[in-house]
Parts: C-alpha cells; structure tokens; sequence
C-alpha cells in the first residue's frame, strides 16, 4: 500500500510548486515609480530639491500590500532609490495573486508642516499617493496612469512693484481655516523662498477635500514686511486637491493689491 501511494502524493505535491511557479507568489517584487508630471522644463529640473519631479537616489517611499482588499490585511514596506527600488527592513514585498499595492512618499509623511521655510520642510509637507495596481509578472509599476499624484493644494506667491523690488521680505506668511490640519480653527503657515534672487513664495495647505462644512474655508491671509511697512491683503482660494494656485501681488503706495490668479495642474517648479 505504501508504494503505491507515494507516486500519487509526490504528483499532488508537485502541482502545487508549478503553480506557485506560474504566478509568482512569494517572490520580492520589483518596484518601478515615477512622478505626475506635465512637461518638464529646465527650471523644473532646478527646483528637484524642493519639489520632486522625479525622484532621485535615497528618497524613501512606503508600499503598502493589501490582500483581498481588506483593510485589516494590510502591511508596510519602505523601499530607498538607489539605481533602483530597494527594500529597507528584514523582508521584502512578495507577490500575491490577490494583493493590491500602493505607495506615498514622503514614506515618512505626517502631514503639512506649519514651518515650510526650508526645502526639506516644504518637501515633507508635499504628500504624493500612486495609483493602486495588481501584479501578475512580480513588477509592480507606480508609473503612467498610476503614478505618484500630489494630494495636498500648493499656493504661490509673485510680488512686483511700481519701481524694482530690493530689499528682504519678513514676516512673510499665510494664515487661514485649517492651512495644515483641515481642522476648523485659524492657522499659520510661514512660505518657502525658493530662490533668493526673486520675489517668489510657496507653500503647501491642506485640500478643501472634505471640509465643506467648515466657514470660510477658503479665505487666505498673506502678510509680510518690507522696508519697515506691514503689509495684508485678503484673498479666495478653492484649495482643490492637486492643484496649484498662482497670485501675483503689486506692491503700490503702501498698499499690496492682487494684480493677477491663476489655478492650473500641478505645475514642475511652479516658477
């Protein structure tokens, strides 16, 4: 009886391998991601320390893995850029037949920072989401389609005078409904300069995505001082999520007044 069982037991088993085969599982993925980008310039290239338009070697993005769309089957994995998506931990992703996959990056993202005066805070607080995709072939390609989308609003700044600006802009910030927790409570968010040599200020605020119940959600503040004169103006801004609206101030007889706006994608650089 033993004999002639055992060819039977070692074909089941044998099935069973060529079909984990077949379909992957249980083999680390390989990670292809890119940015949303409308069509890259030379300027938008610059701004890259800022504002990814591509990602560049030692950004982090974490992967989530969900198995049969359950959200309590859910695992993390940060994966590092270096000439290509590494895993950092013990494990890697593995492929399963019924897993979905979606990444963000900042990998560490903990939401809109109230201080976005240097590169690094204005970066953290740029949350981008791929798309959620399926594998079949062990890649899984947050690229086309499914790449990596800006969540939040971004809110720039030109000024101009009547005669050449010279001289330093200080105090300059934006205040507003919920500018970094969505909350309904009047916050402050101080502005990156970008480039020293222009008069130029953004940051990053929090969407008007589900926040139609809180008043005056889209009422902004920009203060700032310059040559000793204190200056305050109001303006409207949707706060749609991922888009990028751009206000060019004038600077005349002590007084800023709102010359132009615009609200556009999310434009490279936003220069």
């Amino acid at each position: 009886a033993i004999c002639c069982l055992s060819p039977i037991l070692w074909g089941c088993s044998n099935e069973v391998g060529i079909g984990s085969e077949l379909d992957g599982s249980g083999k680390p993925i390989r990670i292809l991601a890119e940015i949303e980008q409308n069509r890259p310039t030379k300027t938008a290239i610059s701004t890259n320390d800022y504002e990814r338009t591509s990602f560049v070697d030692g950004d982090k993005i974490l992967v989530t893995q969900t198995y049969n769309g359950s959200k309590t089957k859910q695992q993390n994995y940060s994966y590092t850029q270096s000439s290509g998506w590494g895993y950092t931990g013990s494990a890697p992703v593995t492929l399963q037949a019924t897993a979905t996959y979606q990444a963000q990056y900042p990998a560490a993202y903990d939401g809109i920072l109230q201080n976005q005066n240097t590169a690094e805070n204005y970066r953290k607080s740029n949350k981008l989401v791929s798309g959620s995709v399926i594998s079949t072939d062990g890649t899984v390609s947050f690229t086309g389609e499914n790449a990596f989308k800006h969540v939040n609003t971004k809110i720039t700044f030109n000024f101009e005078g009547e005669n050449i600006l010279s001289g330093e802009f200080t105090n300059t910030l934006i205040q507003g409904k919920g500018l970094y927790t969505g909350k309904n409570q009047t916050e402050s968010i101080s502005l990156l300069r970008p480039d020293n040599t222009k008069y130029t200020w953004c940051g990053i605020i929090y969407s008007a995505e589900g926040t139609s119940s809180i008043t005056d959600f889209d009422k902004i503040d920009i203060s700032l001082t310059y040559q000793d004169v204190d200056y305050k103006v109001n303006l409207t801004c949707a706060r749609d999520s991922g888009k990028h609206y751009i206000y060019t101030l004038t600077i005349r007889n002590k007084l800023l007044i709102i010359k132009s706006n615009t609200i556009s994608g999310w434009l490279n650089g936003g220069s």
